[in-house]
């Protein structure tokens, strides 16, 4: 079943499925306190180190995995919210944030083996994978390789497999125009000629002084850049590996999306009201990977709809945490 959410809306879950839920929040319920402290800790993986935090208590435990580029950073303002009632991890993969560099190629089987890693060292599981953008593939493969110990998942503005070759053509010229800048970048930082100061402040992670030195320390990291390339370099590769995991079953599913993921391009060679259509067919398909589904549409959030919309994202995953205790925990 699929809901259109505005912001501070309530969307509720069909009784067919057990219980009437609240699926988005008042903005409220999302604390905004504390900061990127030096929590967490470095796990090994076989010759790297991953950088790991888990907070709170509860079962299952919620892992929250990040889209292409972005670290853990992202994600910890939904962590501090969620973990009050829950216990949630978020993670840097390898190369971004506090953790090592890792291996090529760094494609979706790679990252969901170090995450599998990772977890066995420090968690019990079971696990909710909940995957943002690019990170919507890492989970997908990660619960392929490892059924048993996924027991729900949440694809917050999920990448779907085929969307490439779906979504108008110009979309997929300029993500691949964007690596050679990417890399520019990579190697200005390894050079020493990147300065952190000469930033413009902007955007979600300028709101919190502590958020906005982070982010600024990773804009100029050079490890932390070079993933980024790495990530999108084997994207293809990473896709292919999504197209052969199999279907949920009826494992408990969230699939959040926005109708507006596109806007931001008006003005430019993207046909917008096209990309915007295609987009909501795709995320209605990764809808279709359960039979036990919430879907909801924001008509107001971005892509990143977990730094302007949070309580959405906190009130689905919240919502899913509840199914999955409902339905017994069994994979």
């Amino acid at each position: 079943m699929t809901f259109a959410c505005r912001s501070r809306a309530r969307a509720l879950w069909s009784r067919a499925v057990g219980a009437v839920v609240t699926a988005c929040l008042p903005a409220a319920l999302v604390a905004q306190t504390g900061g990127p402290d030096r929590s967490g800790t470095l796990v090994d993986v076989g010759g790297h180190r991953l950088h790991v935090d888990c907070r709170g208590e509860g079962t299952p435990t919620v892992v929250i995995e990040a889209g292409m580029g972005a670290s853990s950073l992202a994600w910890l303002h939904v962590q501090e919210a969620l973990s009050e009632t829950s216990r949630t991890c978020t993670y840097d993969r390898a190369g971004l944030g506090r953790s090592d560099p890792g291996p090529r190629p760094r494609d979706g089987r790679a990252l969901a083996t170090e995450l599998h890693a990772a977890l066995a060292a420090t968690e019990h599981g079971p696990y909710v994978l909940v995957g943002h953008s690019f990170g919507g593939y890492v989970v997908r493969i990660y619960r392929d390789l490892h059924p048993t110990e996924v027991v729900g998942l949440a694809l917050v503005e999920s990448a779907h497999e085929s969307q490439w070759t779906r979504l108008p053509a110009v979309i997929r010229r300029l993500l691949d125009a964007s690596l050679p800048g990417i890399q520019a970048r990579a190697d200005s930082a390894r050079a020493g000629a990147l300065d952190e100061a000469a930033i413009a402040r902007h955007g979600f992670f300028s709101r919190r002084e502590d958020l906005w030195q982070a982010y600024r320390r990773q804009a100029v990291d050079a490890d932390h850049l070079q993933t980024h390339a790495d990530e999108l370099r084997a994207m293809d590769r990473t896709a292919a590996l999504v197209a052969m995991t199999e279907p949920l079953g009826d494992v408990p599913l969230a699939v959040l999306s926005s109708a507006r993921e596109f806007d931001a391009y008006r003005g430019s060679p993207v046909p917008v009201e096209e990309a915007n259509r295609v987009w909501l067919e795709l995320q209605a398909e990764l809808a279709k990977l359960s039979t036990n589904v919430v879907h909801v549409v924001s008509m107001t959030g971005p892509h990143t709809i977990q730094y302007e919309e949070p309580h959405v994202v906190v009130g689905l995953l919240t919502e899913l945490i509840e199914r999955v205790r409902a339905h017994g925990h069994d994979p």
